[in-house]
């Protein structure tokens, strides 16, 4: 859950204030450790992004890579839910049928 959430405020900060790893305003714009827009007073200056922030914004934001990563770990989860939980849910209605619950 966590995931998704940071993907989708990364990709709001990204199209509202980021551009070719720089930053629109000076501000205190970040992607890490959680995205967050400017506050306080803004300065309409180019500033140039920290490497971290220029990392996720080129990489795995402007790539999609953050998006499929999202998908593989929904993917993963069903898959665990398919593989684990429903033999479970089976052998308790089993166990339940013959009596035993």
């Amino acid at each position: 859950m966590y995931m998704i959430l940071y993907t989708i405020s990364a990709h709001h900060v990204a199209d509202e204030w980021a551009f070719s790893s720089n930053w629109r305003y000076s501000g205190d714009m970040t992607f890490f450790p959680w995205p967050k827009e400017p506050q306080g007073i803004l300065l309409p200056i180019i500033t140039k992004m920290n490497p971290m922030d220029e990392f996720i914004y080129l990489y795995l934001i402007k790539t999609g890579t953050l998006i499929l990563v999202c998908l593989g770990l929904w993917l993963l989860t069903l898959v665990y839910c398919f593989k684990v939980i429903l033999p479970l849910i089976k052998a308790w209605k089993l166990t339940r049928s013959e009596g035993y619950g």
